[in-house]
């Protein structure tokens, strides 16, 4: 921005990081109550754009450590998490994960162990422009505001293009509100798995136990 604009127009909002990376902004009249390294946004007065670069309004990418989990089926892990291979499959045998009887007649233990990730999720990978007009229609269609049985749409018509900068746009707020709010969104399936192994453990009359795979 020029220094002539600069003197002919007033930020018309601020924006400063706290110490954990959150973004806030807020308008030009909290000035006095900003912290000291808040930065100005501009906006010209012929058409009103905005004439400083945006703040970097994202959420960091977020990746949760590898960690091992075993469960008696591929489907499903019930123990874990562990640090290291070792100790999951001492936790799974502690816990006599899938014990059978073998031909002999003898007890073994028979379970899955996997390396896996559970990284926490961000809201605006979850967000569409069909699914947002599509809900909005049906919105309307239960709402008063048509004018009879056969009122039947559609209201919220717009280019292929139109859409996608709506999703663009509500994925952007999303990221602004979810970093604002410092929100991390779990769930329990994993994004990520390497390492998957069957393993078998043979449990001795004294219940001492040796360990093999396949």
């Amino acid at each position: 921005m020029t220094e002539q604009n600069k003197q002919s127009s007033q930020p018309f909002a601020w924006y400063w990081y706290d110490q954990h990376g959150c973004l806030y902004i807020t308008g030009h009249d909290r000035k006095p109550d900003l912290p000291s390294d808040a930065q100005p946004l501009y906006a010209t007065e012929q058409n009103k754009q905005f004439d400083t670069p945006a703040p970097d309004m994202h959420v960091p990418a977020m990746e949760a450590k590898w960690q091992w989990w075993a469960g008696s089926t591929k489907e499903w892990c019930t123990v874990g998490p562990e640090d290291t291979r070792e100790a999951i499959i001492q936790a799974a045998t502690n816990d006599s994960l899938g014990e059978f009887q073998h031909e002999e007649g003898g007890w073994n233990l028979g379970f899955y162990i996997v390396e896996a990730r559970q990284d926490p999720l961000r809201l605006a990978d979850w967000i569409e422009s069909d699914e947002l007009l599509e809900r909005a229609e049906e919105s309307m269609a239960d709402s008063d505001r048509t004018s009879s049985e056969n009122d039947d749409g559609p209201w919220f018509e717009c280019t292929q293009e139109q859409g996608k900068d709506l999703e663009e746009r509500v994925k952007r707020a999303c990221d602004e509100w979810q970093a604002a709010h410092g929100l991390k969104f779990t769930c329990s399936t994993f994004s990520h798995t390497r390492n998957q192994e069957h393993v078998i453990v043979e449990v001795a009359d004294d219940r001492a136990t040796t360990e093999g795979s396949r």
